[in-house]
């Protein structure tokens, strides 16, 4: 929070640089003279007025204001989510299936030569089972298609004219089995081909073959119409089929999960941008939540357990810190119906878990593994489209308490240009600060390689850029404080500064009455206010 109070001071800065560029241009394009004077210039650059919302961090934070004016921040994100199709897929299917005559039908079919062309003989069916791939660990009783594509390819070595009938009454469309025929006819040349699709949207597919399973059964039967009298065929001859299911989307499966179903995938990492730029101490919130919320929109229940639940900083608190008080062991239930959701909390407080330490030590990270065994006694899982799996994270800080040492850091960018004719520069801050909090100041000037030039603060004393407004017996602002600073670089120092490129900003933040024990209290209103006028006074050495 106190780090954006630094940023917005320089967030007038490219105008900062603009006006100290246009100066060196205009006195570096003279002719040398031996005639020198030195002139003062003013810049004002910032003159304006914040409150807490202007200048917090935004991302996925927001600020909420009780009827009061007191303000709570609150951090909502989500840490994993997962729909239906991503956690059950069903590939693209094939299969092919070669069916002939035998040596009596091939006797029937060429009997048919001493009667009139055009009679027919018709097989018997012949079942086949289709076994459905499943590469998600949902074994399959029913397939609500919503989208999808048969693709029957078709190969006859018989010079008749044959009509092949698909008959699979386990899929079933308004009402109506799915029942087609293809027709392969002779005009000259073998094999005679035939490559024809049909759209599946709408089916719904039974695929559980007497207790079996991704199972499809199917019915095949030929139908020959003599159209030569060759009297060729022989037991080898045969007709191929090929059948692809492509391009499957379901509405709605019915079935049985197996363990292989990845239903929370492994650990994550999530990161916490308002501890982003933390770089020491911490903010003690009096009554900080975490609420940890998994929906559920599956068809089936798991047992969970937190195996992994902790929170660092890379930086200044890389040891993991453990966070107590979340149940070892839960239930993330299943909804009662299709298109219900079932929402299950842990919610962890000052007084139930040890968050009001995690956050004081200002993590970076939460980093989280939920272990889930699939409850696949049960029959009759379903999933929809719409299924889905979700954890998210709320964590919620009242902004009452104290802050301790809170040292923030960031980097921008600030080129000063040609500086061997700047005398000094005198960098002006007047800040009226309504805020329970004072913020100490040090800027670094670096190169692009980071080496570093100068700072801009040369005592301890000087840091102290805003002073803390006093607070009463209830931690509310009293009055506010104003502070008046003078931060100048002298000639020595502005001449080292011709290649700088970058300015490192580190802050650090105290609430009022720091060091006392205990700490005294604050609370933050949207009344407070920051009022700041940031100016810059140059003097130039100038040859006319």
């Amino acid at each position: 929070m106190n780090q954006l109070k630094i940023e917005m001071l320089f967030k007038k800065k490219s105008l900062y640089t603009f006006c100290v560029l246009c100066i060196a241009i205009f006195y570096s394009c003279k002719d040398d003279t031996k005639l020198l004077w030195g002139p003062e210039m003013a810049i004002p650059v910032v003159n304006a007025e914040f409150s807490l919302k202007d200048i917090i961090v935004k991302s996925q934070s927001n600020i909420n204001e009780d009827s009061n004016g007191f303000l709570t921040l609150i951090y909502d994100d989500t840490l994993f989510s997962a729909r239906a199709d991503q956690l059950v897929q069903i590939s693209n299917q094939q299969f092919a299936f070669n069916q002939g005559l035998d040596a009596n039908q091939i006797s029937l079919l060429q009997l048919l030569d001493t009667i009139p062309p055009n009679n027919t003989i018709t097989t018997p069916e012949v079942p086949f089972v289709f076994e459905l791939q499943s590469t998600s660990g949902f074994e399959l009783d029913s397939i609500l298609v919503k989208s999808g594509l048969f693709n029957f390819i078709l190969s006859s070595d018989y010079k008749q004219n044959i009509q092949l009938r698909l008959r699979i009454p386990s899929m079933v469309k308004d009402g109506v089995a799915f029942d087609e025929n293809f027709n392969l006819d002779y005009l000259g040349t073998l094999p005679v081909l035939s490559n024809t699709n049909r759209i599946l949207d709408g089916y719904r597919m039974g695929v559980n073959d007497n207790g079996n399973p991704n199972s499809l059964k199917m019915f095949f039967s030929f139908k020959f119409t003599k159209t030569s009298n060759s009297n060729t065929e022989t037991i080898q001859d045969s007709i191929k089929i090929k059948i692809n299911i492509a391009d499957l989307k379901f509405a709605k499966v019915k079935g049985r999960i197996t363990d292989n179903l990845v239903f929370i995938p492994k650990p994550d990492t999530v990161n916490l941008s308002i501890f982003e730029n933390a770089i020491s101490g911490g903010f003690r919130v009096k009554n900080p939540e975490l609420d940890l919320k998994i929906t559920n929109s599956f068809g089936f229940s798991a047992s969970a357990n937190m195996e992994i639940f902790n929170a660092f900083h890379p930086i200044t608190n890389p040891t993991p810190i453990s966070i107590t008080g979340a149940p070892t062991s839960f239930e993330i239930t299943a909804p009662p119906q299709e298109g219900l959701s079932t929402i299950n909390t842990i919610l962890l407080n000052s007084s139930n878990s040890n968050i009001s330490d995690v956050f004081f030590s200002s993590p970076s990270r939460l980093a989280y593994k939920i272990g889930t065994t699939l409850n696949n006694s049960a029959q009759g899982n379903f999933i929809i489209d719409s299924s889905r799996i979700k954890v998210g994270l709320k964590v919620t800080l009242p902004l009452e308490g104290y802050i301790s040492n809170f040292g923030f850091r960031d980097t921008f960018p600030l080129e000063f240009g040609r500086t061997d004719r700047i005398e000094y520069l005198n960098f002006k801050v007047n800040i009226a600060n309504g805020f329970p909090m004072e913020t100490k100041l040090q800027a670094y000037f670096v190169t692009d390689n980071f080496i570093l030039r100068d700072s801009l603060v040369k005592t301890e004393a000087d840091k102290i850029i805003i002073k803390a407004a006093p607070v009463d017996a209830n931690g509310k602002v009293t009055v506010i404080e104003n502070k008046m600073s003078d931060l100048i670089l002298r000639e020595n120092v502005v001449g080292n500064l011709s290649d700088v490129t970058k300015v490192i900003v580190v802050a650090q933040a105290n609430t009022s009455n720091p060091g006392t024990t205990p700490p005294t209290n604050v609370k933050f209103y949207s009344s407070y206010k920051l009022k700041v006028r940031f100016g810059i006074k140059a003097k130039l050495k100038w040859k006319i």
